[in-house]
């Protein structure tokens, strides 16, 4: 039923569907046991902190708010639902979404892999890509809000982590505040799909390489001992260039709007 607000909500026991009638608010804990999968159809289930258990969760379309970590280890199919992380400092299950958004405070981390089917969109806090990749879709949406981070990559990883794969430059929008941060210790690509916000190179002790032209709205950082390589291409900085770290072009263009305040080395090629 979807008249009260349940404290702990507990499904289980059926080799089957239990269909929600309405919108469910939990104000503590879903348990789903398998075999029983929780069908919420096309209805909002809002839950205030863990979803727990083995058993299935279904959407056709709908809405899922989520303010703990979802750590069930049954399926999920998401249909076209959208998928709210709400809560503070919180997991991201290792799966397939259609519209995923980070919101509320702290950050957000990936457990695994996810596939982002529809948009994805990080409107508050952070999200934290550790080892994981996101692969993303031709005609969904990416958006960073004001003052958002994303970093990509893991400091104590050599895992190759890229830009979200799949969005095109169109589909991407980054609030000039919000600030990306290739952070893997690792020869990362950094893409020149979106235009980024503020742009942050770090961790590894090599290159980072772009692979096209970069614009950068906010400021450019490079940190000690990354090397961001342009090769031939154009880098344009609306702020200012600072940190510790190196910048190389073979050719290319290096346009800057702010101040160079950068201290590592400048290789400019021709």
């Amino acid at each position: 039923s979807s008249v009260p607000a349940y404290g702990n909500l507990r499904i289980q026991n059926y080799s089957g569907s239990k269909s929600a009638d309405g919108n469910i608010n939990v104000l503590t804990a879903v348990i789903v046991t398998s075999p029983t999968v929780f069908d919420m159809s096309s209805h909002t289930l809002t839950v205030a902190t863990n979803l727990t258990g083995t058993g299935g969760l279904s959407f056709t379309t709908g809405t899922f708010n989520i303010s703990g970590n979802f750590g069930n280890t049954g399926s999920f199919t998401c249909g076209t639902c959208s998928v709210n992380y709400t809560g503070a400092v919180q997991n991201v299950k290792s799966t397939t979404y259609n519209h995923l958004t980070i919101t509320g405070s702290g950050q957000k981390t990936l457990l695994g892999a996810i596939t982002v089917n529809g948009n994805l969109a990080i409107s508050a806090g952070s999200l934290y890509t550790s080892t994981y990749q996101i692969t993303g879709n031709a005609s969904g949406t990416l958006s960073m809000a004001a003052a958002t981070i994303f970093y990509i990559g893991n400091n104590a990883s050599a895992t190759l982590v890229l830009f979200p794969t799949g969005y095109i430059t169109s589909n991407i929008s980054l609030s000039s505040t919000s600030t990306v941060i290739y952070y893997g210790n690792a020869a990362q690509t950094i893409s020149s799909a979106p235009s980024y916000g503020n742009l942050t190179i770090q961790t590894f002790s090599g290159s980072k390489s772009a692979d096209g032209n970069i614009s950068v709205s906010g400021n450019l950082t490079v940190t000690s001992p990354s090397t961001l390589s342009m090769t031939t291409n154009t880098l344009s900085v609306t702020g200012n260039y600072t940190g510790t770290g190196a910048l190389s072009f073979t050719s290319g263009n290096f346009n800057l709007s702010g101040n160079y305040s950068n201290s590592g080395s400048f290789t400019c090629g021709t």
